[in-house]
């Protein structure tokens, strides 16, 4: 049941950022999985006759409390009530790429550049990436170009956009309202 296995991957992120301990949960679903190993002794153990549920739980409980986080414990426990422990390696590896996605999108940054005639500042580079990121609503950081054929003003290149900010784009759009001006004019 692929369902159930999405569901506890989902709950372990939902669970992970409510903590605001995303990365720590990441690094330590690594800890679980060189613990569980791959020789099949942890999967057997948990999976043989010889330990009732209670007791499974309670050997979960007491080999990865006092090193992995309270969340993945609780991943843990739900993979036994859920009868998922035999496929407890693909699981930590299917929570450990579905956190590493969300944590790419979470840090994901935008670069760009500004085209400046005259240096800019570190102050003024940083207010033009908070307000490039308030608006794209997404981390900018931006780099510095010293473009000499530029008159004044600047000119911010993220991705595919052109945020034209100089004196001679100023001046186009001048010319152009001024001859649309005559035009209505006559």
């Amino acid at each position: 049941m692929k369902h159930i296995e999405d569901r506890l991957v989902w709950q372990l992120l939902i669970d992970a950022q409510e903590t605001g301990e995303i990365h720590q949960i990441m690094e330590q679903l690594t800890v679980v999985e060189q613990t569980i190993g791959h020789d099949g002794t942890f999967h057997q153990l948990l999976n043989g006759p010889s330990m009732s549920e209670s007791e499974k739980k309670q050997f979960i409980i007491d080999c990865f409390e006092p090193v992995v986080h309270s969340v993945i414990v609780s991943f843990l426990v739900a993979l036994l009530s859920q009868k998922k422990m035999d496929r407890l390696p693909v699981m930590v590896q299917t929570a450990k790429m579905t956190l590493a996605r969300y944590l790419k999108e979470l840090d994901h940054v935008v670069s760009g550049t500004i085209y400046a005639a005259i240096p800019v500042t570190d102050s003024q580079k940083k207010t033009m990436e908070s307000v490039f990121s308030d608006r794209l609503k997404i981390n900018v950081m931006l780099s510095v170009v010293i473009d000499e054929t530029l008159i004044g003003g600047y000119k911010v290149v993220i991705g595919d956009e052109i945020y034209d900010h100089t004196i001679k784009s100023q001046l186009q759009q001048l010319r152009e309202t001024m001859e649309k001006d005559i035009r209505e004019s006559l």
